[in-house]
């Protein structure tokens, strides 16, 4: 009977472990659906647009609003983020090497917004650090794309969003990590959307009470020996 409870107890802390639920950091409700930020490409200088955020968990994708006048050759990136998380606070910017790196992506000239969706899997964040999620121009572009803002200096207070921010690299990806960013001001917040599958909370109770609980089993065991 004791080899049966210790079984049981087992199996119930394994199940919660592994329980997650979905969570969001969505600016894209505040927008107002033409306020944008530019220039994105030009012609191979400011090549790299990103949100900063804080993480509630694994980063499952993002989405920015995107309108371009020329077709768009871009690659999106996650990276760790050093500094504060908003613009014209001196050095700040991606650290490490890139968590994830897309495809190359080709975003269509439409001259209106249009959803830009990179689906990233499930990248490997820690709740609560600092990261960055960010187009980065690979062709030379025409310089004439911008990104929709929720306005300009305007944070509309979403819990864990942090702020737009870009960087001049000239298309060279390399130099995206361990340099300072450009951000001499606080722009605001890029409308954006990034979908998490952070822990469930209960489940991580639920596991220490197991955990506890497979303790008692053993020493009670240990006991009757």
């Amino acid at each position: 009977m004791k080899k049966l409870l210790l079984v049981i107890a087992a199996v119930a802390t394994v199940g919660v472990a592994h329980e997650v639920r979905a969570a969001s950091i969505d600016t894209l409700s505040a927008w107002n659906g033409s306020t944008g930020i530019t220039p994105f490409g030009a012609n191979g200088s400011t090549g790299v647009y990103g949100e900063t955020f804080i993480a509630p968990g694994n980063l499952t994708s993002f989405t920015f609003e995107v309108d371009t006048s020329g077709p768009l050759h871009v690659v999106a990136q996650v990276y760790a983020w050093s500094g504060s998380l908003y613009g014209g606070n001196g050095q700040q910017g991606a650290v490490g090497p890139a968590l994830f790196t897309s495809a190359p992506l080709t975003i269509a000239a439409t001259r209106a917004y249009q959803a830009v969706t990179v689906d990233t899997g499930s990248v490997a964040l820690t709740p609560g650090q600092k990261y960055v999620v960010l187009l980065a121009d690979t062709g030379g572009d025409n310089g004439q794309a911008e990104f929709g803002l929720d306005g300009l200096h305007r944070h509309p207070g979403i819990a864990g969003d942090g702020g737009f921010n870009f960087y001049n690299n000239r298309d060279v990806l390399a130099s995206i990590s361990g340099n300072n960013w450009d951000d001499y001001a606080d722009f605001g917040s890029l409308a954006w959307d990034g979908e998490f599958a952070a822990p469930e909370p209960a489940s991580i109770m639920l596991l220490g009470a197991g955990l506890i609980g497979l303790g008692v089993v053993r020493r009670r065991r240990t006991s009757v020996r």
